[in-house]
């Protein structure tokens, strides 16, 4: 017998004497293949799904008289699963979706004169799915490896596979103009160990696989986007396939993209920034811990002060500073002026001046828990050149708007002291509140504006405010929020990535007189 392409072709030199010898015996010139119907019309599949419909497909060129029968071969025995008489053309023929065993089989169509098998065909196919999952992805700076888990999970054993996870990397630059990240490809990630590429069979149940990966030496933020396939091409579900890294700090990034602040500071203005600092502790913190150290950490000292040198503001109104500890270190290594405002929870504030402090008070009361400004509101009095200006700094209860409403009448009532003794009036801080709601307008309705509705570059905060009174509303000449690298995560989450705050910085400039 012969065998010809794409058909099955059983021939003799000479067919009349061939009959005669076995008149049982006709030729038969057969193509088949299984498969799924999709819309009413048939795939042909080397992989199937398990409970979904199978069909087999037989086209025949010659007449046959005799049977085709589907058998599956398992270990040293096979079994039948269909059998079918012998027609001309196509025949299409349904199979019950439970009949063929799940994972890698073989399957044989037969073909048979008088119960005798004249010719038999063998396809693999294989019956299961597979979900596959990259999770745990973290960068290690031991040894400088992206490391991570993936998981395999299985319901049937699976054998004869050729697994492969691919890495491309690309490089994350800020774009100044646009102000977003911008990717460019930068080349392909090695995995180390090859534990992926060494996976034959998987067994059902989940397979968890420990990989690692080489991350580039320079210091940069970088997206690995992953692709994950298998051999034979099985029913993969793939999750986890993009992941964000960085291998430097926040601050080192800024430097390193070139990002600088909109309006370059001179002598001819004053800055005021306001910025919930989240107890100096890098947002997430969990990430940021690598970098900073311990609370009491120099490096966390060494951090924040190059924060502050960028924002490169007079006046910083600080909220969830963390501890007076933290906010007098931090005050000597700038070479600033702090005033401490207590607070009856761990979220005290302060105040960072280049100007002297002539007076600081409180205005809630330190020691009651719950009260307005339980968190703490507090306010200073500023040698601004010659120019005696009273400071506020506030951190509105976030989660009560009847608390907040009890904030603004302490608020107005401490304004309105501070204005019959001096117009210069600045209120900052984390008002837990937008325009419009019960803070903002009891300074709108002492004449204060909100130096960024009327200054901004930017946009208007959402929380984080500034406003100024009306004897300094001329002296407004710029503000924006501070969205720069290091400052915002710009949906960008991963291994090594975080910010100096859940915040970010509210900036606002007053011109001198």
């Amino acid at each position: 017998m012969r065998q010809a392409k794409p058909y099955l072709t059983y021939a003799v030199a000479n067919a009349d004497v061939f009959m005669n010898q076995y008149p049982w015996y006709e030729p038969v010139e057969t193509k088949w293949s299984l498969g799924t119907k999709v819309n009413g019309t048939f795939v042909p599949r080397k992989t199937l799904n398990p409970g979904t419909d199978i069909w087999v497909r037989v086209v025949t060129e010659t007449q046959g008289t005799g049977q085709f029968r589907l058998v599956v071969h398992e270990e040293t025995k096979c079994r039948a699963i269909a059998m079918f008489d012998a027609q001309q053309g196509e025949m299409l023929i349904p199979i019950q979706s439970n009949v063929l065993p799940l994972g890698s089989t073989t399957v044989a169509l037969q073909y048979l004169e008088d119960g005798h098998v004249q010719f038999t065909d063998h396809q693999q196919v294989v019956v299961g799915n597979l979900q596959a999952s990259l999770g745990s992805v973290r960068l290690d700076r031991r040894d400088d490896l992206l490391k991570a888990t993936m998981q395999l999970r299985s319901e049937v054993f699976l054998y004869d596979l050729q697994v492969r996870l691919a890495g491309e990397l690309e490089s994350l630059v800020w774009d100044n103009q646009r102000q977003a990240y911008m990717a460019k490809p930068y080349g392909v990630l090695e995995e180390v160990g090859n534990n992926v590429a060494n996976i034959t069979f998987i067994q059902p149940g989940a397979t968890n696989i420990p990989i690692a990966f080489t991350v580039p030496e320079e210091p940069g933020l970088w997206r690995a986007r992953f692709s994950f396939s298998v051999t034979p091409d099985l029913a993969v579900k793939w999750t986890g396939n993009e992941h964000v890294f960085a291998t430097t700090t926040p601050t080192k990034l800024v430097q390193l993209q070139g990002v600088s602040l909109p309006v370059p500071k001179d002598i001819s203005t004053l800055r005021f920034c306001t910025y919930n600092i989240m107890g100096f502790q890098g947002y997430p913190e969990s990430e940021a811990a690598v970098a900073l150290g311990a609370p009491n950490d120099q490096r966390r000292i060494d951090h924040f002060k190059e924060v502050f040198n960028q924002l490169d503001c007079d006046v910083v109104g600080i909220q969830e500073a963390g501890s007076a500890e933290m906010l007098e270190r931090l005050a000597a290594a700038l070479n600033m002026h702090v005033a401490i405002y207590p607070s009856s929870t761990i979220y005290l504030g302060g105040l960072l001046s280049r100007f002297p402090i002539l007076e600081s008070r409180q205005i809630n009361n330190a020691y009651v828990t719950g009260g307005p400004f339980s968190r703490f509101a507090g306010a200073s009095l500023l040698d601004l050149d010659g120019q005696p200006t009273w400071v506020v700094n506030l951190h509105a209860y976030p989660h009560s708007e009847a608390t907040r409403v009890e904030e603004a009448k302490l608020l107005g009532k401490q304004v309105d002291d501070f204005l019959q003794r001096n117009p210069r009036v600045i209120v900052l801080g984390d008002f837990n509140s937008r325009p419009g709601e019960v803070l903002h307008a009891t300074l709108t309705q002492r004449g204060f504006v909100n130096a960024l509705e009327i200054s901004s570059k930017n946009g208007v905060p959402a929380i984080d405010h500034i406003y100024v009174s009306e004897a300094l509303k001329s002296q407004l000449d710029v503000g924006w929020i501070v969205r720069h690298p290091g400052f915002d995560l710009h949906g960008l989450e991963g291994p090594g990535i975080w910010v100096h705050s859940d915040h970010v910085p509210t900036v606002v400039e007053l011109k001198c007189q």
